[in-house]
């Protein structure tokens, strides 16, 4: 693990590999949510009203995922500050929580990334950017 952390922390995308393996992942994904009817076809027109209004209703998702999480982190930092419970059970439930904002920040990168995808946004998109930032600001 400490091999892979210290790779992500001088590439942060692996040679961009980090980042097509979650957008090829998310794509796996929607296509099983897509061949189930639960889901739009790919590719959608941006430019079309139940287009648009799926977009604001994804965007609405990763909202309702993100107070989701800040929920658990507040819940978290609660515990943390006010030790009412024993030494085992204030770590347990502070771990519980800690799980549980995981669970829900996962669930907004899935979000995320279905929103790129449907807004024809893709991995390398997202790379050229971050590069060009990158650049923009006088890093390698």
């Amino acid at each position: 693990m400490e091999n892979a952390t210290s790779e992500l922390k001088s590439n942060p995308f692996n040679g961009g590999k980090l980042m097509a393996g979650i957008f090829s992942y998310q794509v796996n994904l929607m296509n099983q949510y897509i061949e189930k009817g639960m889901l739009p076809k790919l590719p959608i027109d941006l430019d079309d009203r139940q287009s648009q209004k799926f977009i604001r209703e994804t965007m609405g998702w990763i909202v309702e995922e993100l107070a989701e999480a800040m929920e658990h982190w507040d819940a978290a930092i609660e515990i943390f500050l006010n030790q009412v419970y024993t030494e085992k059970e204030h770590k347990e439930k502070i771990l519980e929580h800690l799980e549980n904002l995981t669970e829900e920040l996962v669930d907004v990168l899935h979000f995320y990334v279905e929103l790129f995808i449907y807004s024809h946004i893709w991995d390398d998109d997202m790379l050229g950017y971050y590069s060009s930032h990158l650049k923009m600001e006088g890093y390698d």
